[in-house]
């Protein structure tokens, strides 16, 4: 294991962040919330009409902040520019259905990992890895939990008025079930 791949990301603070820095951040968190509306993640329920609805349908988000190139950052390369990350976020170790969420995710067993890599080498294949970009905003929610609204952190998102509700029409990030739900 490399040093870069030892160090972990740590969350940012915007309050803390230069203005500079700040402005990267806005772009990130304009393209995580264009995301979900570009692939029909979630809709806005204006403030009128988000008073309407239960408050025990409603679940707090945040946005997490991240540099990606952190983890590159070593003292031969200290300076490697920032790449701003942002990952609305649902808090959803609050959920109503928690309990009757199934949590697993479909991934392979060490055992099974092994043995690919085995073959791999055996046949002199080439293994590649991907990436699905916004994963989990792409699985759908299990019709059974009924409507769920997230509630935007302070500040919001751009383009969507304060007291307005998010209404999750896909998984998303931090819901138990998004790592199932996308596979």
């Amino acid at each position: 294991v490399s040093r870069a791949q030892m160090k972990r990301s740590r969350e940012l603070d915007y309050r803390r962040m230069p203005v500079e820095v700040r402005q990267l951040f806005d772009q990130a968190i304009e393209k995580e919330w264009l995301g979900w509306l570009n692939l029909k993640a979630a809709e806005v329920v204006p403030p009128k009409a988000a008073r309407k609805i239960p408050r025990r349908l409603v679940m707090s988000s945040r946005l997490c902040l991240t540099d990606k190139a952190e983890m590159l950052r070593t003292e031969e390369q200290p300076d490697l520019p920032i790449q701003a990350k942002a990952r609305l976020v649902a808090l959803g170790n609050c959920a109503r259905n928690l309990h009757r969420v199934r949590t697993d995710a479909p991934t392979a067993t060490t055992v099974a990992s092994h043995v690919l890599f085995k073959h791999a080498a055996s046949w002199g294949s080439d293994l590649v890895q991907g990436d699905v970009t916004q994963g989990f905003t792409q699985g759908d929610l299990d019709p059974a939990a009924g409507a769920l609204y997230l509630s935007l952190r302070r500040g919001g998102v751009g383009g969507v008025a304060p007291g307005s509700l998010i209404r999750l029409k896909k998984c998303g990030y931090g819901l138990a079930e998004a790592p199932r739900a996308w596979w």
